[in-house]
């Protein structure tokens, strides 16, 4: 699938904004998986779906992505998801 490359400045936090902090990332857009975005930071990688071209950002690039790796995060923004579903059952077990 086709993905775009993007640039786009991210921030830790409201205060890392407000005091001019942040730092700029590369990252894959595939429109056709749902908007899925792909980012890769401090050795991990992380993929949502969702993402709005729209935002303050910059493509840079297109790149052939194979569709495994495609495959791949979205199973992982599934999973992802369905463990955040089981916040409750969690807290229960903390008290």
């Amino acid at each position: 699938m086709k993905a775009k490359i993007i640039s786009q400045k991210l921030y830790e936090g409201a205060m890392d904004w407000i005091h001019g902090g942040g730092y700029t990332a590369k990252r894959l857009v595939v429109e056709e998986a749902g908007n899925l975005i792909i980012t890769s930071r401090d050795n991990q990688v992380c993929a949502f779906t969702g993402f709005n071209l729209e935002e303050d950002c910059k493509v840079i690039g297109e790149v052939e992505v194979p569709d495994e790796l495609v495959e791949k995060a979205l199973a992982f923004v599934r999973a992802k998801a369905e463990f955040d579903g089981l916040k409750d059952a969690f807290e229960a077990l903390l008290g």
